[in-house]
């Protein structure tokens, strides 16, 4: 590959595309069972990763326009944690958020044991 694009081969790193890869971790970890069912998002979140968890929910013979919430930005460019944690209900199997978002409250006042928490961005995925 180096040669190919004129770089020294410690200069290059070949990966999977970010939908690749989402789909990859998404199919490992989205496993509904019982009422817990729902994929957690955010309407901010990239179409393709959209896509992605669509087709994740659809694979395991589900509705995602029933599956999939997405959680509302008030502003159009930010979460808010309480829409967030409100939304984590125990109908909740995944969660997908940006790695640009942290919690501000502590650990042990989320309700982590419903559900698995998926924290995505593009450097971490590609």
């Amino acid at each position: 590959m180096a040669t190919l694009i004129g770089t020294e081969p410690e200069e290059v790193v070949v990966t999977g595309t970010t939908t690749t890869n989402q789909h990859a971790l998404v199919a490992t970890f989205y496993q509904p069972q019982g009422t817990r069912t729902k994929v957690l998002a955010d309407e901010l979140t990239f179409p393709t990763d959209i896509y992605a968890l669509q087709s994740q929910i659809r694979l395991h013979g589900l509705d995602p326009t029933q599956q999939l919430l997405l959680a509302k930005s008030r502003d159009g460019r930010t979460l808010d944690e309480e829409d967030l944690i409100a939304a984590m209900t125990e109908e909740v199997a995944l969660v997908l958020l940006p790695a640009v978002f942290a919690f501000q409250t502590p650990t042990s006042l989320l309700p982590f044991q419903y559900w698995k928490l998926f924290i995505t961005t593009l450097s971490t995925l590609s």
